[in-house]
């Protein structure tokens, strides 16, 4: 309850990359899943996201990203 959402991400990545010193083949989308379903209920907003919020994230995103290739472009000429 204590422990901060970055705190808790280390905690696991560092999990993680043991498993994959020893040959475990983890991919990030089960880590993910892992951190979601591990989540205390006070984090259970992310999991009941509506579609509408989701779907406007992940536009705005993809615009975040498009620009970021745009300047990409246009830095090269």
């Amino acid at each position: 309850d204590f422990e901060t959402i970055k705190n808790y991400c280390v905690r696991v990545k560092e999990i993680i990359n043991q498993m994959r010193v020893y040959k475990k083949n983890i991919k990030d989308k089960r880590v993910v899943e892992k951190i979601l379903i591990s989540l205390i209920e006070k984090y259970d907003m992310i999991q009941t996201l509506s579609i509408t919020k989701l779907v406007g994230s992940l536009e705005k995103r993809e615009k975040r990203l498009s620009r970021r290739i745009e300047g990409s472009l246009e830095s090269i000429f």
